[in-house]
């Protein structure tokens, strides 16, 4: 059976902004560890300006919830700055 390729999951809380910088650096930062790995990455779910306490939906993570439940997709790659740990 062929492993089952990884996702990425990108989110930032506030991007006033609407750069994209640190959604970027991180697809970046998983692309890289997963090429690393040989791993093929199926899709990036990105929830972009949306804080995981906000209480509003993230649809993307919600999407990639469905897809890890029908496998689609196996592990998650997910890049969590140092500011958010």
């Amino acid at each position: 059976m062929a492993p089952q390729a990884a996702a990425i999951y990108a989110r930032i809380s506030s991007d006033p902004d609407g750069t994209r910088m640190a959604i970027t650096r991180q697809i970046e930062d998983c692309r890289a560890f997963a090429q690393r790995r040989r791993w093929q990455v199926a899709d990036c779910y990105v929830d972009d300006d949306i804080s995981a306490y906000s209480g509003r939906r993230r649809p993307e993570y919600e999407r990639m919830l469905s897809d890890l439940g029908t496998g689609r997709v196996g592990p998650v790659l997910r890049n969590v700055p140092p500011a958010a740990n």
